[in-house]
């Protein structure tokens, strides 16, 4: 799901593309991440969001998920970053379970993974539950990571906000100025991300470097021609000869880091 929720802004340019997974195409399953923004008159606000493959309901988990935190960080833009992620965190997972509720099944089908952020005046502040990935960077361009998969108990499993033990992720503060942002759903990882010996990610910088010297050199105007070619890119035999889950990616750079 792609949502262009944009306003005037001198500052921002952002574009964020998902697509099916080859995996789910051949099962005829629908897409099941989501991703949406919000560019606002001092930063701007994003989400994705990545519906677990076994629960039946989770692309529409992870859309009620996108939507209802994007809206309740607009919501509270006047409240510290760290408290508003946090509330848009507990009312994305307040959403999803009512939304179970009212279709009378269990929150775990609809169960997705939530990762948030939002650059104020050039501070980065990020929530996430699951195993998806923020990355940052500086004017110098050197990409860190803000927010690191988070695997579960067993292989191949997660934190989800829809899971009964669900605790409220802390939200952390980057304490450095910030031009450059990604989020990840897992099913890129393998290409945004290096792994290290220890089980660990780091931003893999030939990647970011060349994904955002191409945001940057497009009209900040022209969204859905930018949707499509970065879809383009997440369709691509490379991209799918390293995965075949769904891949979503959301990215931001200032104009004036």
């Amino acid at each position: 799901m792609a949502r262009f929720l944009t306003t005037a802004s001198p500052r921002w340019r952002a574009c964020i593309a998902s697509t099916a997974g080859s995996s789910h195409e051949r099962r005829s399953l629908p897409n099941q991440d989501a991703s949406g923004y919000r560019i606002t008159a001092d930063g701007i606000l994003l989400a994705v969001s990545d519906g677990a493959g076994s629960a039946p309901y989770s692309a529409e988990g992870s859309r009620r998920a996108v939507i209802t935190a994007l809206e309740s960080l607009s919501q509270n833009s006047n409240r510290p970053a760290q408290q508003a992620l946090e509330q848009a965190m507990t009312d994305a997972r307040e959403a999803v379970i009512a939304l179970a509720k009212v279709t009378a099944q269990h929150p775990r089908q609809y169960a997705a993974t939530l990762s948030l952020a939002i650059v104020r005046d050039g501070k980065l502040t990020v929530a996430q539950t699951g195993d998806g990935a923020v990355a940052w960077a500086s004017p110098e361009r050197c990409f860190r990571l803000a927010a690191a998969p988070c695997r579960g108990e067993y292989a191949n499993t997660t934190e989800f906000i829809t899971d009964r033990g669900w605790r409220q992720p802390e939200a952390t503060e980057v304490a450095a100025e910030v031009c450059r942002v990604l989020l990840t759903t897992d099913g890129m990882l393998d290409l945004a991300m290096k792994r290290l010996p220890d089980g660990s990610y780091k931003p893999y910088q030939p990647f970011h470097d060349a994904l955002f010297q191409w945001l940057e050199s497009r009209d900040p105007n022209r969204l859905v021609e930018n949707y499509l070619q970065l879809r383009q890119l997440l369709r691509s035999p490379k991209t799918r000869g390293r995965t075949d889950d769904d891949v979503t990616l959301a990215i931001a750079s200032s104009l004036h880091p």
